[in-house]
């Protein structure tokens, strides 16, 4: 079973990074191979980092053959994938929208097709718009054609896991992250 991860931070490592990597490493212990991709790096390596419109339809050819292109192809493998943002202003980085914003070439190709995926989120506030901003990343993968992993055992989460900063610290955030993966986990062995 393969897991990937993607943060949507501009962060290599904090809030989200720290949700991911508790997700992906209760995945790890379920005996799942897991990979990590940060959409800051990732972006940094196409012609544009933000779409342009270049080619309509999109061709792809502002990624070929960087990081970029190298990311959507991990996901295109994935039995299941988490995907994590900070909230900015009530939503997603602007890294994770630029990320899907350049994806249409592999929503063509339905590349992440009834793919399970979960959402983490964190903010600096109880309620400072993580679910807000899960719902968008859902919107995100419902254009993908995903599948929303949601509430379940051990509720993980109605819509997704939502912290607060720290998230390390955030002991209720953390067991619904253990949570989620464990769903995971269990959509991807029904694939």
């Amino acid at each position: 079973m393969y897991i990937v991860a993607l943060n949507g931070s501009p962060h290599k490592s904090g809030n989200t990074q720290h949700l991911l990597e508790t997700v992906l490493e209760q995945c790890k212990m379920n005996g799942a191979d897991t990979h990590m991709i940060n959409a800051n790096e990732v972006l940094n390596t196409a012609k544009n980092a933000f779409c342009v419109v270049c080619t309509s339809p999109c061709n792809g050819a502002c990624y070929k053959d960087t990081a970029l292109e190298a990311a959507y192809e991990e996901l295109s493998k994935a039995d299941a994938i988490v995907i994590g943002s900070p909230v900015y202003y009530g939503t997603v980085s602007a890294q994770l929208k630029a990320f899907f914003d350049k994806s249409s070439v592999y929503r063509r190709k339905k590349a992440f097709f009834s793919t399970p995926c979960g959402i983490v989120t964190c903010a600096h506030s109880r309620f400072g718009g993580q679910e807000t901003t899960i719902k968008t990343i859902h919107d995100m993968c419902l254009v993908q054609g995903m599948t929303i992993v949601g509430d379940g055992f051990d509720d993980c989460g109605h819509h997704g896991v939502c912290a607060v900063a720290p998230s390390i610290d955030d002991k209720s955030a953390i067991d619904r992250a253990k949570a989620l993966a464990q769903r995971l986990i269990m959509e991807a062995n029904k694939q």
